[in-house]
């Protein structure tokens, strides 16, 4: 109840700035059809093993009826739209076995593999300026997530460039919290634990920016849980201002590998490229060619994008002070309060939303929202 109570907050929050959303329930009772054929999929029943039963019997050939396609397209047809999300979003599956009672069949187990992480849909998928690019996750737990959400998408028209898949590569991998686009004209990706240089190719190959730049941030040698993807160490406050982990103050407590992360910049216009220091970092992809690469995380937001830094604490990052939601016009949803003393200078309108029930499962509300389309 508490976690429904904060997704109402937000949503009320949302609403009077003016901000149009649709959760993930909503849009998918827009197409009834795709609607069924999704819960179709992910119910499942199977018979079970080492059955003692005479299969000539009429009670055995009667069980055998509820186990075939037909009899679980009479179930789905009887559901309703809420209940068929249930199906899709529990998976569950009914292990039958036949008994000499009733309708001749009972389920000897009921199990579930339940989507969890559905609730961080910010995950499947980057919104670029072109449109959307339907990731792949590191953890194949959840590759259904990808499936529900692309439906998501297709139903309220937004334009789907492609998906990653491990027949482009099996060391492809996209999620969207490694995604920004930072300037009208640059594009930011982090790679390290979830997001790898394949994923990276991919979206540079096929075109699917919309961005003269591309900044690959690159993490080498941290790869913590903590700091996985790029909005977890950095986000944006308004056009001036960024929000950014001080990995000096890290690394104190990791004094055994390199928390800072290199920048590799590529220019898609460039003749030239320079050299890469990194074998997984190649100097030309697609039309893109390496042009630069900066050291140090913060000279490049500073010198090249002349951003204004506020960087906050281990202790801040781990309060989840860095994952707040940008709503543009200097408006700015945090789930940490104390974002509004360190972020005073920047002239932002800062909104604070209990949400502790969804940071308790280790995320916040950048992690459970994601921008359908970039102007």
């Amino acid at each position: 109840m508490k976690v429904q109570e904060c997704f109402n907050n937000l949503k009320k929050i949302l609403k009077e700035k003016k901000i149009e959303l649709i959760t993930v329930r909503d849009a998918l009772k827009l197409n009834k059809t795709a609607l069924k054929q999704l819960a179709f999929k992910s119910l499942k029943y199977e018979i079970a093993e080492n059955i003692n039963f005479d299969k000539t019997s009429k009670e055995y050939k009667t069980f055998l009826k509820y186990t075939k396609d037909e009899y679980k397209q009479e179930v789905i047809d009887k559901l309703s739209e809420d209940q068929l999300i249930d199906v899709i979003l529990n998976n569950p599956k009914y292990t039958l076995q036949p008994t000499k009672l009733n309708t001749f069949i009972e389920p000897k187990i009921i199990s579930f593999n339940p989507l969890g992480g559905l609730v961080f849909c910010r995950d499947q998928q980057i919104t670029t300026k072109k449109g959307l690019v339907i990731g792949r996750a590191r953890s194949s737990q959840r590759d259904g997530e990808h499936i529900i959400m692309k439906q998501v998408f297709e139903n309220i028209n937004v334009n789907i460039l492609g998906k990653v898949s491990k027949d482009y590569d099996e060391n492809a991998f996209l999620e969207g919290g490694d995604f920004f686009v930072a300037k009208p004209d640059l594009s930011m990706l982090g790679v390290g634990l979830r997001t790898s240089m394949k994923g990276a190719e991919y979206i540079m190959k096929n075109d699917f920016l919309g961005t003269r730049y591309m900044a690959i941030i690159y993490d080498g040698e941290d790869k913590d849980q903590q700091r996985m993807h790029l909005d977890t160490y950095f986000n944006i406050l308004s056009d001036k201002y960024v929000i950014v982990l001080d990995f000096d103050d890290v690394q104190k407590y990791y004094p055994d590998k390199k928390i800072e992360r290199k920048v590799y910049l590529y220019d898609n216009e460039a003749n030239d490229s320079i050299e890469s220091d990194n074998f997984e970092v190649p100097k030309i992809i697609g039309r893109y060619k390496l042009i630069n690469i900066y050291e140090k995380f913060y000279y490049f937001l500073e010198k090249r994008l002349k951003y204004k830094l506020i960087k906050v604490t281990h202790k801040q990052q781990m309060e989840y002070m860095i994952n707040f939601l940008n709503l543009g016009n200097n408006e700015v949803i945090s789930v940490n309060k104390d974002l509004k003393k360190v972020g005073k200078e920047s002239n932002t309108n800062i909104t604070f939303l209990e949400f502790k029930p969804i940071l308790n499962m280790y995320g916040a509300i950048h992690c459970i929202t994601q921008v359908s389309r970039v102007d």
